[in-house]
């Protein structure tokens, strides 16, 4: 008994962590952007460094059973690897950071949406309250009080892209049979990542400096994301998921844009006002409620 108690205690602290390093990487990655790497270049060096680290992990398997599931598979790694980041990335660069991390973070709902298309399920009204004031402060945090275009704006609405492509493979995630471990699936996510991020030095080459790679607040900030925010906290989030359960460690989630605010305010000095401040209150809320209506 005082082990399972242990370990649930254990497990909430490590979801508590694991949510401070994800709201945090979204600084990682906006401090790569602004030292000139390219959105492509910061995905492409984030996702072979954790593919190469779960590879070492997971090896036994290297492709699915047939060409169905390892084309739902690409799929997972076009949306919810190559398009998603760098969609995220490119938001980053014209908008704060606190504002990409929210708008992010209501992909819930356009999952819910598109779930709702394909299954046909039915929602409560208090589904749709959550909705309202989700939209409400989308619109305050993307506005900011001035509803004429901004290059802020323009980052914002990319956010919202990439927050679709993460809700489509949230949707497919669902669709992978359950006999493919984790483990393989998050693998070949960064493999098909990477492979589908390749072309795109077609158009903007790979042009960053690979000495620039090494100075310590590049390779930091590269390091974090890749081995703290996608290879470890994906490990140890399964053991978080397998003792407090995915709906209580959902709820831990909704914390991270939280501390992404904090950060960007204290470290990168990005501004705060009452907009920003009202529409990150009604965003959470929003998604809270109308992700614990089920």
């Amino acid at each position: 008994m005082n082990l399972k108690v242990d370990k649930y205690s254990l497990a909430i602290v490590l979801g508590l962590v694991i949510v401070v390093i994800w709201g945090t990487s979204f600084l990682c990655s906006k401090v790569l952007v602004v030292n000139g790497m390219q959105p492509n270049e910061v995905y492409f060096l984030r996702a072979l460094i954790s593919y190469v680290c779960l590879l070492a992990l997971c090896h036994n398997r290297m492709f699915a059973d047939n060409v169905k599931d390892e084309l739902k598979l690409a799929s997972l790694g076009i949306f919810g690897g190559t398009l998603y980041y760098i969609l995220e990335n490119t938001a980053l660069e014209y908008s704060y950071t606190t504002n990409v991390s929210l708008i992010v973070s209501a992909s819930p709902l356009i999952t819910t949406f598109i779930s709702l298309l394909l299954w046909k399920k039915q929602l409560s009204a208090k589904f749709w309250i959550g909705v309202v004031l989700a939209v409400t402060g989308l619109v305050l945090l993307i506005s900011n009080g001035n509803f004429s275009y901004t290059v802020r704006l323009f980052g914002d609405l990319i956010a919202l892209c990439a927050s679709f492509c993460w809700a489509l493979y949230a949707v497919l995630v669902k669709t992978i049979p359950s006999k493919y471990s984790v483990l393989f699936m998050t693998r070949k996510v960064f493999f098909y990542g990477v492979l589908f991020v390749i072309p795109t030095f077609l158009h903007t080459p790979f042009t960053y400096p690979v000495s620039q790679i090494f100075t310590f607040s590049v390779l930091f900030n590269l390091l974090y994301l890749a081995l703290l925010s996608s290879f470890l906290c994906f490990v140890v989030w399964n053991f978080v998921i397998r003792q407090i359960g995915a709906m209580k460690a959902a709820n831990l989630v909704y914390l991270s844009p939280v501390f992404t605010f904090m950060a960007s305010y204290f470290l990168l000095s990005e501004p705060l006002t009452v907009y920003s401040v009202v529409g990150s209150i009604f965003v959470l809320y929003g998604v809270y409620l109308s992700e614990r209506d089920k």
